[in-house]
Order: structure tokens, then C-alpha cells, then sequence
């Protein structure tokens, strides 16, 4: 999917449908000079396929994706990435549309049509869009630590989406019962069900 950048007379958005077979390449990508050079502005996003993607017109700090685990978000031009709603719409999206009075439609595979109130789904404050979780070391073999503690709820997944239950002790994670491939830790506030970071490793 390409998409012009309404900030930027120069500026185009492209995203990449497909697999990335644990590569950490990323799916959405910005020219800011007609597509002579590219940035990378998905390496937060799960290696998911990126089917659309879609600008908010009102909003255009505001970017939309149509991926096959749901509709992701991103305020600040890719930076950082969450799931729109409250997490629990991870369908395949095949095609986005965004309308004049503040919704987003999403074209589903199989599931019809959902419509997202921008307002209210998008109405997290900065602090919790902008959450600078991370996890090292990355690839790791038996213990994942977090950057910060909190409480929140989590939900670790491999490629395929099969769930895992893993031991916490702190902010490590132990990791030593997983079998060797890349995994997804969603991460949800447990005060408000918000969507507040996906972290990706490698278990080796």
C-alpha cells in the first residue's frame, strides 16, 4: 500500500505485505524526497503482514495500519506502535478507510466490517503511547528482563499466535521452558485494559 504524506509535498508512505521469517526488517517504510531513500518506521510492529495503510486527514500525526493481527496506531510518524481499541481485535485487515466524521472503517477477512470511534480509541494520554518499555538481552536463552516494572497484564505469543504462560520474578522473565524462535509480549494496564506496548525476542 502507498500513501501520500498530506505534511510533506514530498513525502510517501509504503508498506510491505508478507512474512519476515524472523529477519526484524521491518513492513513500513517513509520517503521524505519522492522515494529516492527510505526510513524504516516499523521495527516496533510484531512481524506481522501490513495490508494498508491509512492517514488521519484531522490528525496527520496520526497514522492507521491493516495488518493480519489488527489495526495499529502510531502519534508520532512510527516511533512507537499499539494496538487500536482494546486489544482484544486481532483480525486479518485487508483494507482501511477513514471518513471525514471521525471513523475508521476496517475491511475484515471473514468478519465484516468494524468501525472505530478515532476519538475515543485513540484518547490514551502521551505517556502511555509513548512507553519506553524494552527488554534485554535480546536474543536472550533463559532470562528476559523489563526496563520497568508495573502493573499490567501480559500475553506472550510465538508466530503462529499460540499463547504461552511463563514464570515472572521481577522484571525478568523466565524464559527457560520456551523452545528457540521469536516471540511477542503484549503488554495492557490493567487500570484501563489499554493497549501500552508489544515487545519482540529471540530465544536462542
Amino acid at each position: 500500500s502507498v500513501k501520500h504524506d498530506p505534511l510533506s509535498m514530498s513525502g510517501v508512505y509504503v508498506t510491505v505485505s508478507g512474512f519476515r521469517f524472523g529477519e526484524m526488517k521491518s513492513q513500513v517504510y517513509y520517503s521524505d524526497n519522492y522515494g529516492f531513500s527510505w526510513s524504516d518506521i516499523g521495527q516496533d510492529l510484531p512481524d506481522i503482514p501490513v495490508n494498508d495503510i491509512q492517514l488521519d486527514f484531522q490528525n496527520p500525526e496520526y497514522i492507521y495500519l491493516a495488518t493480519d493481527a489488527g489495526v495499529f496506531v502510531s502519534n508520532d510518524h512510527g516511533q512507537d506502535w499499539r494496538i487500536l481499541g482494546n486489544g482484544t481485535e486481532a483480525l486479518t485487515v485487508l483494507d482501511l478507510d477513514y471518513h471525514i466524521n471521525g471513523t475508521l472503517e476496517a475491511a475484515t477477512y471473514g468478519k465484516g466490517l468494524m468501525t472505530y470511534n478515532l476519538g475515543a480509541s485513540t484518547s490514551l494520554s502521551k505517556t502511555e503511547v509513548h512507553t519506553k518499555i524494552s527488554c534485554y538481552p535480546n536474543p536472550t536463552q533463559n532470562l528476559s528482563y523489563l526496563s520497568e516494572q508495573g502493573d499490567w497484564d501480559y500475553r506472550l505469543y510465538d508466530l503462529t499466535g499460540k499463547s504461552y504462560t511463563v514464570n515472572w520474578m521481577g522484571k525478568a522473565l523466565d524464559l527457560s521452558a520456551l523452545s528457540t524462535g521469536l516471540y511477542y509480549l503484549d503488554l495492557t494496564s490493567k487500570s484501563d485494559r489499554s493497549h501500552l506496548k508489544t515487545l519482540k525476542f529471540v530465544k536462542i
